[in-house]
């Protein structure tokens, strides 16, 4: 059985650190100015600093969660931001953003850097990119099975953070735009509205309960599971105090006995689910790839359970720890007045006043006792205290209170002075001047904009072909070996120009040893001179293609390219060529300033990728891909494509982005090339829409959509 490292509890503010601290938590993650609960409260700078300073005091750590996609002019300020956290010793952040990533590996380097389950990693290849680009820790996607993680924590010694408490995302973190695209309240910004809350199809299939792994936990550490995290940081400190204290006493009896059966108490069960639960609990996707009995399905997760009142629970668990110390007090007249305060990690010595000879009255041992051992507004207990006295002394009350409050004050820095840290503030003042060193160069020509078809289906791409207008076509890796023969004779009728590009699509979620089971498949691929380049969505495809100096990658829009140091460090990964952020709006995407991306300029947006069923849960597993519609309860539909050949499901915007009305915003953005990404279109529509967007490029002539699009964020962006 593995060692169990950490219990990881949250902290929306002040007072739910302390109660993870009193009930037991190794560690806390908590967040300030950036992090993916901006609805939360979150701590002001001088309550975080004093948290790092309570949390060391007592042993534990603390982690910032700077788990969003971050703007250029956020990315700016973070390296002061961050400087006065470090320097007092921040154990750890957790990073969603490739391009915060690097910036925190160059200018902290002694900065832990946790990459965020928002970067959606989901097997052995990205776990290994993310290590080599010096995470000491990947919080795992929470989709994975028991058996998926035992299989990486075998082959890499990078720490492997969980979920075991708390609510579940229906879409893999990381790649849900629902939020974003309904209602301008991104995700990726800590700002989800959770409108997979809501009903469709008149119930609510979308809703996933809460999970609870109190019942599997030795199964969990069996796994190799490093810290074992609970979900929270928008929950009241009775609910923070109440679970970590739960499963603190679980965590400690399989310490005590791990070979002892494992039983729960169904009181603690019933106190830890009364908590807090939407619409009931399960154990997650440690044992089952998805189900029903997951989903809240005939009421709205928005529902919680009736909670008993967490007062009682809370009170249990927050009784101020203390550490114990001992006191060592000597006076003698004519001389400074010493004490020494010791615990068992560090002791210190101090002087006070000369103390005086009695004049009338003499100090007693016990008024002495008295004031010494007034320590409540501390973090020590006196449990032990020694005071000589060589003849007839006296000191003002005032003067023994300040000798009292000197120890203590040098204990505590004694106590803190190993996690402190300098950093080099020219290096941070001057982070303008950053940029990750990078590979190569960007190899796409911008005099010409290439049309780029990306297709779903295969009738798609025959009609794409037909056209004779497409420089590039993707097609889904799944799709390749049925049209690899149309593909080769498409590719090399050239007719007087450029030779066309053959991409490949690899799938939006890469696990359970994906590459490795699809080895002859994905070797012939590699080798194949027909493919000149795939679309990537994770980081576990990076990871495989990157070494493949003959194929251009393109990153699709789930590698976050917000910024400039993100961009430079896919390219320093070997991508080259990255997506125009699908969440900034036209104002801010011209400001960026980048050249050469691939702009999607037509397409229904991938609002959500699930390793859950709509089609299971609503009917039953039919086994084969297709669409079907999710209605919201404004008669909305949203097409979903069940693919199972990789068992997931991609919930589609209900209407697609179209750019066909604004011609300059090409030039402006200085695009590479501009994608029409087709999902349930008809090969009549794929191929007269090619037509009229091919005409856009090549004269700039715009056309009236005959169909319902919209913008996107062109217009309004996202906070």
């Amino acid at each position: 059985m593995s060692t169990i490292t950490e219990l990881l509890a949250p902290a929306g503010d002040y007072d739910c650190f302390l109660a993870a601290i009193h009930a037991g938590a190794d560690a806390v993650y908590l967040g300030g100015n950036y992090s993916a609960r901006a609805y939360a409260k979150n701590f002001t700078q001088d309550e975080l600093l004093q948290a790092i300073d309570y949390a060391h005091l007592h042993e534990r750590k603390v982690y910032m969660t700077l788990n969003t996609v971050m703007k250029d002019e956020e990315l700016n300020r973070i390296p002061e931001y961050l400087l006065p956290f470090y320097e007092a010793g921040l154990d750890g952040v957790i990073v969603q953003d490739i391009g915060l990533f690097t910036l925190i590996r160059t200018l902290f380097p002694k900065l832990s850097v946790h990459a965020s389950t928002q970067m959606t990693v989901t097997d052995l290849e990205g776990v290994k990119l993310l290590s080599d680009l010096g995470a000491s820790r990947v919080v795992l996607a929470r989709e994975l099975s028991l058996r998926e993680i035992s299989r990486i924590h075998d082959r890499i010694d990078t720490e492997l953070e969980c979920f075991i408490h708390g609510a579940l995302c229906y879409s893999y973190s990381g790649k849900c735009l629902m939020s974003s695209m309904i209602g301008g309240r991104s995700g990726n910004r800590g700002r989800c509205a959770q409108p997979c809350r809501l009903p469709y199809n008149d119930s609510y299939p979308l809703s996933c309960k809460d999970i609870c792994t109190l019942p599997i936990l030795p199964k969990l550490i069996s796994a190799g599971i490093t810290s074992y995290k609970i979900e929270g940081r928008m929950k009241s400190a009775g609910y923070v105090a109440g679970v970590t204290g739960i499963y603190r006493k679980y965590f400690d009896r399989i310490l005590q006995a791990p070979d002892a059966p494992y039983a729960v108490d169904p009181d603690d069960l019933s106190d830890l689910i009364s908590l807090y639960t939407r619409g009931g609990n399960s154990d997650g996707y440690y044992e089952q790839r998805n189900g029903r009995d997951m989903i809240t399905l005939e009421k709205s997760g928005y529902e919680k359970s009736d909670a008993k009142e967490h007062d009682a629970i809370y009170d249990t668990y927050t009784e101020p720890s203390k550490i114990p110390v001992t006191i060592d007090a000597s006076f003698c007249p004519g001389e400074h007045s010493k004490l020494t305060l010791s615990c068992e990690r560090a002791s210190v010595t101090v002087q006070g006043d000369v103390a005086e000879a009695a004049r009338n009255r003499a100090m007693t041992e016990e008024e002495i006792r008295k004031q010494l051992v007034k320590l409540g507004g501390t973090e020590f207990d006196a449990k032990k205290i020694q005071i000589d006295i060589h003849g007839d002394v006296f000191l003002p009350v005032s003067a023994l209170n300040a000798l009292r409050r000197a120890a203590t004050d040098a204990l505590k820095e004694q106590l803190l002075r190993p996690q402190r840290r300098t950093a080099a503030k020219d290096s941070i003042t001057g982070y303008a001047q950053f940029k990750p060193e990078t590979e190569r160069a960007k190899e796409i020509a911008t005099d010409k904009i290439l049309l780029h078809v990306q297709v779903l289906g295969q009738e798609q791409a025959k009609a794409a072909m037909d056209t004779n207008l497409v420089d590039r076509l993707t097609l889904p890796l799944a799709l390749y070996s049925d049209l690899k023969e149309v593909c080769r004779a498409w590719s090399c009728d050239r007719n007087g120009s450029e030779q066309k590009e053959l991409f490949l699509s690899l799938p939006y979620i890469c696990r359970e040893d994906y590459f490795g089971i699809n080895k002859a498949e994905w070797d012939a691929v590699l080798n194949d001179p027909l493919i000149g380049g795939f679309v990537i969505s994770n980081y576990e495809s990076l990871e495989m293609v990157r070494s493949c100096r003959d194929k251009k990658i393109l990153a699709d829009l789930h590698l976050y390219a917000m910024n400039h140091p993100a961009v430079e460090t896919l390219q320093h990964l070997g991508v080259t060529q990255t997506t125009v952020p699908v969440e900034g709006n036209k104002r801010e995407l011209i400001e960026r300033n980048m050249t050469g991306e691939d702009l999607i300029v037509y397409g229904r947006l991938p609002l959500m990728v699930s390793a859950q069923c709509v089609q299971k849960t609503l009917n039953k597993c039919m086994h084969e891909p297709g669409f079907l519609k999710l209605k919201d309860r404004y008669n909305v539909k949203f097409p979903v494509y069940h693919d199972c050949i990789n068992c997931c499901n991609v919930i589609y915007n209900s209407v697609p982005v179209s750019l066909h009305d604004d011609a300059k915003l090409f030039s402006d953005l200085k695009i590479a090339s501009a994608r029409l990404a087709f999902t349930d279109e008809s090969a009549a529509f794929t191929a007269d829409l090619i037509r009229r967007f091919s005409g856009l490029l090549l004269d700039q002539i715009t056309f009236e959509a005959k169909y319902p699009f919209t913008r996107g964020h062109m217009q309004r962006g996202v906070e």
